[in-house]
């Protein structure tokens, strides 16, 4: 993990306990009683799945991850991807016949890249 990667990191973690201090002072502040609301954290949200046509080799495309939480991606075709998830700092190759990889991305895209000469499919959940 380089240099860069670490400060991002530190500043979203920074940049979210900031948001929560703000909004838990505002609250506070009104001299109000606490209004209790069903929340649902990022990590287990229900969103429609990201997909990414990878026609030709060499085609990529950048998928979305969660902030918290792993990031499941799964391939559909035949051949095989590159993925390489910008934290590790390092590309990883997976077979493409359905197969699914899970990681996290901490809300930093992950870049997938056709190394077949098949139309392969990438969907991020």
């Amino acid at each position: 993990m380089n240099t860069a990667s670490i400060r991002r990191v530190a500043a979203t973690v920074l940049t979210a306990g900031v948001l929560v201090g703000a909004a838990g002072a505002a609250q506070a502040s009104t001299g109000q009683p606490a209004q209790h609301h069903p929340t649902t954290s990022a990590a287990t949200a229900q969103h429609a799945p990201t997909f990414a046509n990878l026609p030709h080799f060499l085609s990529s495309a950048n998928m979305p991850t969660w902030v918290w939480g792993p990031t499941q991606l799964c391939f559909y075709g035949s051949g095989e991807v590159e993925v390489q998830w910008q934290l590790a700092g390092w590309p990883q190759f997976f077979p493409v016949n359905g197969s699914c990889v899970s990681g996290w991305g901490f809300g930093i895209p992950v870049h997938v890249t056709n190394f077949g000469f098949s139309p392969v499919t990438v969907v991020s959940i």
